[in-house]
C-alpha cells in the first residue's frame, strides 16, 4: 500500500512538472513573438487588397506591406502564401477573421490578413494561392501575385 501511495505521488509530481513546463514554454514563445512584433515600424505602411494583384510596387526597406484577401467560408478554400523570399520580405502577421457577427453564417466571407516587412534592397515576387488543402496549390481557384521592388 505504501508503494502505491509513493507511485501516485510520483505520477502527480511528473504531471505537475509537465504542466508547469508547458505553461512556461507558452509564456516564452509569446514573449518572443511580442518582442519581434515590437521591433516592427508601422509608421510606413502600404495597404493592399485583391485589386492590387498583378501589380509591381516599389517600397523602401522597413516598409510594412499589409494585404487583405477574402474567401467564402465553409468551402474548404483558404488563401496560403505559396511564394515568398524571406530574405527580402519578412512575414510579420498572418491572421484569419470573420468580418462581423451578421456575416457568421455558413459560407459567409472570411478575411485573410498578412503583414510583411521589406528587409533589404532587391526584387522579389509574393504569391498567395486560394486552394483546398487536400487538393494542393496546383488546383488553385485563385492566385494573388505581387511584384515587390525594394529600393533605397
Amino acid at each position: 500500500m505504501e508503494k502505491l501511495v509513493r507511485n501516485k505521488a510520483r505520477h502527480r509530481l511528473i504531471l505537475l512538472s509537465s504542466l508547469l513546463l508547458l505553461f512556461l514554454s507558452g509564456c516564452i514563445a509569446n514573449t518572443a513573438e511580442t518582442a519581434a512584433d515590437s521591433r516592427i515600424n508601422y509608421d510606413n505602411v502600404m495597404k493592399l487588397n485583391k485589386q492590387d494583384s498583378g501589380k509591381t510596387i516599389t517600397v523602401r526597406p522597413g516598409t510594412v506591406i499589409e494585404l487583405e484577401l477574402s474567401a467564402a467560408g465553409g468551402t474548404g478554400y483558404a488563401w496560403i502564401v505559396t511564394r515568398i523570399d524571406k530574405n527580402l520580405l519578412m512575414p510579420v502577421t498572418d491572421e484569419t477573421a470573420v468580418p462581423s457577427a451578421k456575416e457568421k453564417s455558413i459560407g459567409g466571407p472570411v478575411l485573410y490578413n498578412w503583414s510583411f516587412q521589406a528587409i533589404k534592397k532587391g526584387v522579389t515576387d509574393l504569391e498567395i494561392s486560394l486552394f483546398r488543402s487536400w487538393e494542393g496549390p496546383a488546383r488553385s481557384a485563385g492566385i494573388f501575385r505581387l511584384g515587390v521592388r525594394i529600393d533605397e
